[in-house]
């Protein structure tokens, strides 16, 4: 009788020989049992939770700098979503850009009424909030009026 790692080498030599084959077996029968394997991998997930939870918690704590990079750059590729989603989650806003960026410094979008939005420099912005929705959109409105009319 082999040792187990005789019947490991065999295994993969197997697999190697038979790679095409066996990944097409196996989309096939994942095709045909979509709810069978939702089932085993909720049923799986429930027996080994406390193992699963302990698992990320290590690789958390291990990988913590290129984690937290890896959620900077993907936020700042998808600010726009992110801004977007708010916006309808807390406030039930739209998010319908009027135009796009004229400026080259840093800007928030800021609603002109519940559907549209401009883009106004942070500066600016930041310095217009009152604590009051309405006193907000009055003050951006004077500075929306002298950047992209020149009027007031």
């Amino acid at each position: 009788m082999g040792s187990a790692s005789d019947r490991k080498t065999e295994k993969h030599l197997y697999y190697l020989k038979n790679k095409t084959h066996i990944l097409a077996r196996n989309k096939n029968w994942y095709q045909h049992n979509k709810k069978w394997h939702k089932h085993l991998t909720q049923k799986w997930k429930l027996e080994h939770k406390d193992e699963f939870k302990e698992y990320h918690k290590q690789y958390y704590k291990e990988n913590k700098k290129e984690i937290d990079q890896k959620h900077r750059e993907y936020y700042a590729k998808n600010k726009d979503a992110f801004i977007k989603r708010s916006a309808k989650r807390l406030n039930n806003f739209g998010f319908n850009k009027l135009c796009e960026n004229p400026f080259s410094c840093k800007i928030d979008w800021h609603h002109i009424d519940n559907e549209n939005v401009v883009a106004l420099p942070r500066d600016i912005h930041k310095h217009c909030l009152t604590g009051d929705s309405k006193k907000h959109r009055e003050a951006c409105l004077i500075w929306i009026y002298l950047l992209y009319f020149g009027i007031y």
